[in-house]
């Protein structure tokens, strides 16, 4: 198949719409070289927004639609007339059940809600834009005129693009404003799909294939990680607290969720000096020693606990045993302790040895032991 295995070359052709003609490797190729001019690859693109290129324009030109949601509309309309002051022409307010019908059919470069409202309703409404594929990458932008801090949290904790506070200068909301707008729109600029389209592993070796320098970020729920490549090699990726090789096998296993690679020539350190194929080929054998060890211990709804009769001086030395004593309190099911533990592989074979040598036990094993009335009331 030449520079693509049979199933890359499928998935791609599905996905970016491509002929079974064979000779048709080059087709994809021009169409991953479209990354360089921010055009779309897909047939049915996340991003599908016609929006003004304004990077070098003032904000005062600008023609770009503004959103702005408030039931107060006292308050709403006195936000809008701040957007109509810095030059913003096509700024409305509407409700929050007109909003919805609006986003639909006028795809706003901006969205703005302000949060006095009710949690409920803002929440819904953000809901409601992150799942349409066509709206979700509209930035959705929480004003706190009168909310206390834990909500201005939970806000950006959910994912919104930010909160500004309601008394700002003219000068800082235009600054803000055309700020986050240049942001969207390079963006937009992206090569972006889901992970159900194009699995990690496929995605992973065209990047390599293409010669590709830049980011690629990973969004699965709550959880958000990137993989940093350089001329198609991968050299580094964060995840949670995890660095270089660690965060890339956390990642890799991600069957679903959304991603967009940004084309940029930033300085990156090489942290991961292994190849793409090697690092598939690691993480499938990590993967088959994960479920060999978790199939070797018992039942994973069953509860477990350290032995009475273990002591300290038994106890293998390792980083993880502080950790592995608190879990294996008696008070938390097999399955809970294994994934508070990350299914790290070392503190998995760790566990498996503490089975095995009898220092940890099942409650019904304990159960049996003598004494293990005063144990347990203990």
């Amino acid at each position: 198949m030449g520079i693509f295995n049979k199933t890359v070359l499928e998935r791609v052709k599905g996905i970016i719409g491509i002929s079974e003609d064979p000779k048709n490797e080059k087709e994809i190729e021009k169409k991953i070289a479209k990354l360089e001019s921010g055009k779309s690859l897909f047939k049915h693109p996340i991003t599908s927004f016609n929006r003004t290129n304004y990077n070098n324009q003032e904000l005062d030109v600008l023609s770009v639609k503004i959103l702005v949601v408030s039931r107060e509309r006292t308050y709403g309309n006195a936000f809008l007339d701040k957007l109509l002051e810095i030059g913003l022409k096509k700024a409305c307010l509407l409700s929050y059940e007109e909003a919805k019908s609006y986003i639909k059919s006028e795809h706003p470069s901006l969205i703005f809600v302000l949060l006095e409202e009710s949690q409920l309703e803002w929440c819904e409404l953000f809901s409601y834009v992150e799942a349409v594929a066509q709206t979700r990458d509209i930035p959705f932008v929480c004003i706190n005129r009168a909310a206390n801090e834990d909500t201005v949290l939970e806000a950006l904790n959910i994912g919104v693009a930010d909160c500004w506070h309601w008394s700002m200068s003219k000068l800082e909301l235009q600054a803000r404003v055309k700020n986050i707008l240049s942001r969207s729109q390079r963006e937009i600029n992206t090569f972006r799909g889901t992970l159900t389209d194009l699995p990690l592993p496929d995605l992973l070796q065209m990047l390599e294939r293409c010669h590709k320098t830049g980011v690629l970020v990973l969004k699965r729920g709550s959880q958000y990680g990137k993989i940093y490549f350089r001329n198609g090699r991968v050299v580094d990726a964060d995840y949670d607290r995890w660095a270089a090789e660690t965060a890339f096998y956390k990642m890799i296993n991600w069957i679903d969720g959304v991603f967009r690679f940004e084309l940029e020539e930033g300085k990156l350190q090489d942290k991961i000096a292994i190849p793409v194929q090697s690092l598939l080929m690691e993480s499938m054998r990590r993967k088959d020693e994960q479920n060999k060890i978790v199939h070797s211990l018992p039942d994973p709804n069953g509860i477990f606990c350290f032995s009475p009769a273990a002591t300290f001086s038994e106890m293998p030395v390792s980083q993880y045993f502080p950790q592995i004593v608190l879990l294996f309190n008696g008070e938390r099911r097999l399955a809970e302790c294994l994934a508070n533990l990350d299914m790290e592989i070392e503190a998995l074979q760790l566990v498996l040895e503490l089975y095995q040598r009898g220092l940890i036990v099942s409650q019904k094993e304990l159960e049996a032991m003598p004494g293990q009335t005063e144990y347990l009331a203990s």
